[in-house]
């Protein structure tokens, strides 16, 4: 069995050599490597640019600048890129919570293919019961147009500005699931997240064992059992080691059965960002990876 982390420079070290296995095979690479992707000539109409991508050593630059000037201390980062001559980018950062046991997570993605827009994702790693799984609780995006480079620092800005309720709905949801205890119906609830797209199938019978047996790898040694909670159920489910983009998603499916189950309301976390994104509401501008 795996050692569980239990403090800051453990979680670091597995953090380094446990995240990669969420990335696509052969992505991972040096920073150098993505400031040196070429980006390509604008896509121009008759009247005006219709697409504009954005260099990602823009973006990279911007990201960890505000990183830096808002003191945010880098403990663990991966750089990849996917794609003939990287296409696609995701830059993922773990940075230092004033959360006990936790660290927040940051991620930024983009692409020259017009696949995808300028994403960016923040939410939760814990290492007091580590597994490999990462929340997006604040996803926004910039489609890459005209104004984009003049939006998308000001987006960055509002969303890790957005931390602060962030980690006050994170606690909050945490003692919910410690709080409801589960009698028997662990496998039932479960189910639920499976049918949600939460869990796939196939990591279902394992995380169903991982909570019945009370262990698993990267689970809690014999002096830090888990009660029967939906806390531990969730600790199960989130186990398997899964790629980076699919954890966001399922996630955010996983909480919301779970959430429901718990009687637990998330206060929603409101990102100031439609002054800066062309054409679009607030809600418009806090939208899921896949848009």
């Amino acid at each position: 069995m795996t050692a569980i982390a239990t403090t800051e420079s453990e979680l670091v070290e597995q953090l380094n050599t446990r995240l990669p296995a969420g990335f696509p095979k052969g992505s991972i690479c040096t920073r150098q490597a993505v400031l040196d992707v070429v980006t390509p000539e604008p896509t121009y109409s008759e009247t005006n640019r219709v697409w504009q991508p954005v260099a990602y050593s823009f973006l990279i630059d911007q990201f960890e600048g505000l990183l830096e000037q808002q003191n945010r201390n880098v403990v663990a980062q991966i750089y990849a890129l996917m794609g003939d001559n990287g296409a696609r980018m995701i830059s993922y950062y773990v940075v230092e919570s004033v959360l006990d046991g936790q660290f927040e997570t940051l991620a930024l993605w983009s692409s020259h293919d017009k696949s995808a827009a300028v994403r960016i994702a923040l939410g939760f790693i814990r290492y007091l019961c580590f597994n490999t799984v990462v929340t997006a609780e604040i996803k926004l995006a910039r489609k890459h147009t005209k104004h984009a480079e003049r939006d998308i620092p000001p987006l960055m800005t509002a969303g890790v500005g957005a931390m602060n309720s962030l980690r006050v709905n994170h606690t909050q949801r945490m003692e919910a699931y410690q709080g409801q205890q589960l009698n028997g119906d662990a496998r039932s609830l479960l189910l639920d997240v499976v049918k949600s797209g939460g869990l796939t199938r196939t990591n279902f019978w394992q995380a169903l064992a991982m909570y019945e047996n009370n262990e698993g790898e990267n689970w809690p040694n014999e002096d830090h059992k888990l009660p029967n909670n939906v806390y531990r159920l969730y600790q199960a489910a989130t186990n398997p080691t899964m790629p980076i983009r699919e954890q966001f998603r399922m996630c955010d499916r996983m909480h919301s059965v779970l959430d429901s189950a718990c009687d637990f309301t998330p206060t929603p976390v409101v990102v100031e960002t439609s002054r800066m994104i062309e054409g679009t509401t607030d809600a418009e501008a806090t939208v899921n990876l896949d848009a």
